[in-house]
């Protein structure tokens, strides 16, 4: 992941399509209008290929705002690349051999909605949504995973870290923080953070008195 510097510019052009008959029993549909949005990085590191997008879009772009908006709305189109990824290679949805439409459209509700799920919760931490993390990133991780009472660290990395914990990540650079970890890191934080709210009073309480709890459950 890098940081890239971008310049943007725009032009109006008129598309014509082929005419493929005789033009005399022919007659060539309207040609289309629309704007040529050309995204361009301006200064990439050495022996880096400049970034480069093209888009076509019927939006407006007369002004730097208008530019932006276009340039933004290509970044989110970005954001389904990494979840249908997830839904193939995380979820392997395409080995499903299910035999009826309804059985798929239920599998696909379950899974759409843990793939968005797991997307959101890399997200709020500042995370990429796939591949290795990179060296600040997995600082920031380790750091939160050591001490996760810290309250200088963000309350949201701290919790995301917990959800490693429960979910097994052993935390070397090599690992991946793929769907298992994060499902099943997931659930049983929530489930503690549900016991919390219900019965707070009560945990609390046993908090304070370790050696019946020792006792109790304990063999």
């Amino acid at each position: 992941m890098r940081t890239a510097h971008l310049s943007i510019g725009a032009c109006r052009l008129r598309l014509y399509r082929q005419a493929k008959r005789n033009q005399r029993n022919f007659t060539i549909p309207q040609p289309i209008e629309v704007n040529l949005v050309v995204i361009r990085e301006t200064h990439p590191p050495p022996g880096v290929r400049p970034l480069c997008w093209v888009l076509l879009t019927n939006l407006p772009v007369e002004t730097a705002d208008h530019l932006a908006w276009v340039g933004h709305l290509y970044e989110l189109r970005w954001n389904t690349e990494p979840f249908y990824r997830l839904l193939k290679s995380g979820y392997r949805i395409q080995a499903e051999r299910l035999d009826s439409a309804d059985k798929i459209a239920r599998t696909l509700v379950v899974v759409t909605t843990a793939a968005m799920v797991l997307l959101r919760l890399k997200k709020e931490v500042a995370l990429p949504p796939e591949g290795r993390l990179n060296d600040d990133d997995y600082r920031r991780l380790k750091a939160a995973v050591r001490e996760p009472n810290n309250p200088t660290l963000p309350l949201s990395l701290r919790l995301f870290a917990l959800v490693l914990r429960y979910g097994g990540w052993i935390g070397r650079r090599s690992d991946p923080i793929g769907p298992t970890i994060l499902m099943r890191g997931l659930l049983q934080v929530l489930a503690i953070l549900d016991a919390f709210q219900r019965w707070g009073p009560l945990l609390h309480e046993a908090q304070l008195n370790p050696e019946l709890i020792r006792s109790t459950f304990c063999v």
